[in-house]
């Protein structure tokens, strides 16, 4: 189960299609959200970097909801970055003597795959390599295999 925050409802007709940003390691598009039993997820982060009170006000307050996938959604599972050498990527000029990051094509990745989750409390190198993502998440890809879930907490 996944939670995404900032928003109480998932509504099908917001999502946007996955597009490729230049030199960028996260899409435009999709549906973030953290595994609710993560050991570092978005809420940890918002916390530990005291972004709500950088703004002035409590960005996110209680507004979120829960989802899982549908049994169906092809998921690719990120937990170390030997997998990332078999993922495609976008080649960027402004990148080509040093490459500091991996920069993941989401538009190709999107065919074979309605869902991407990315573990990095299972190996911190992803951290630095999809430098961005910051916590375990998920990127939903495909706006049919969401099934929002009612949850106690």
């Amino acid at each position: 189960i996944y939670v995404h925050i900032g928003s109480n409802n998932y509504d099908k007709s917001l999502f946007r299609d996955i597009k490729n940003i230049e030199n960028f390691v996260k899409p435009m598009g999709g549906l973030w959200g953290s595994p609710i039993n993560s050991s570092y997820g978005w809420e940890n982060w918002v916390k530990d970097n005291n972004f709500n009170n950088t703004l002035g006000f409590d960005k996110y307050g209680n507004d979120r909801f829960y989802f899982k996938l549908c049994d169906s959604a092809r998921l690719l599972y990120i937990n170390n970055v030997d997998i990332l050498k078999s993922l495609p990527q976008v080649e960027d000029n402004i990148f080509e003597i040093v490459k500091p990051f991996t920069i993941l094509d989401f538009e190709q990745l999107k065919e074979n795959y309605d869902a991407i989750e990315v573990d990095i409390s299972a190996d911190n190198t992803l951290y630095w390599e999809l430098y961005g993502w910051d916590v375990d998440s998920i990127l939903v890809l495909n706006p049919n295999v969401v099934e929002v879930v009612e949850i106690d907490r």
